[in-house]
């Protein structure tokens, strides 16, 4: 859904059979706290690796995706939003 997508231009997906996961790597000069920021701006809650990371510097603009709430019927919708979001 997301390669399908106009973020697919943006991102580059990493770990994609990691299984409720994956790390989403966005070429962006936006900050962690400003991507988190304006996904929750649109409704959609995310987390960066470098929250978890030593190494925080290394880790800018990779998000968590974690996928295992979310319904396949809202894909589509989530994707479109970080767009917004992230480029839009």
């Amino acid at each position: 859904c997301i390669q399908d997508s106009p973020l697919g231009e943006k991102v580059k997906i990493l770990g994609a059979d990691a299984g409720l996961h994956f790390l989403m790597r966005l070429d962006t000069s936006l900050g962690d706290a400003e991507l988190a920021e304006r996904a929750a701006a649109q409704g959609v809650r995310i987390s960066c690796l470098s929250q978890y990371c030593h190494d925080a510097e290394r880790d800018a603009g990779t998000v968590i995706v974690n996928y295992s709430g979310l319904e396949s019927e809202q894909m589509g919708m989530v994707v479109e939003r970080l767009y917004r979001a992230w480029c839009g």
